[in-house]
C-alpha cells in the first residue's frame, strides 16, 4: 500500500523549497499489485503530514482489509 499526495503546493512554496534544493517527488513506476491511496494532503505552504488526514487514510485502508 502506498499513500500519496495529489495536492499541489503554491508556486511560492515550490520556489522556497527549490532554493534549499528540495523538490516534490513524482510517484514514479509502481508494481501493478501496489494499492495506491491518493488524497489532497497539501494544506499549507509547508510540507508536513496532516495529523488528521494521514491516520484517517491509513485506517480507511486497513479497515477495508480487516473487515472484508
Amino acid at each position: 500500500m502506498l499513500i500519496a499526495n495529489q495536492g499541489q503546493p503554491s508556486t511560492l512554496a515550490i520556489d522556497r523549497y527549490a532554493a534549499e534544493d528540495k523538490h516534490p517527488w513524482p510517484l514514479g513506476t509502481l508494481d501493478p499489485a501496489t494499492e495506491v491511496v491518493v488524497g489532497d494532503c497539501w494544506r499549507t505552504d509547508m510540507a508536513r503530514h496532516d495529523r488528521q488526514r494521514l491516520p484517517y487514510a491509513v485506517w480507511s485502508v486497513l479497515s477495508r482489509r480487516l473487515l472484508t
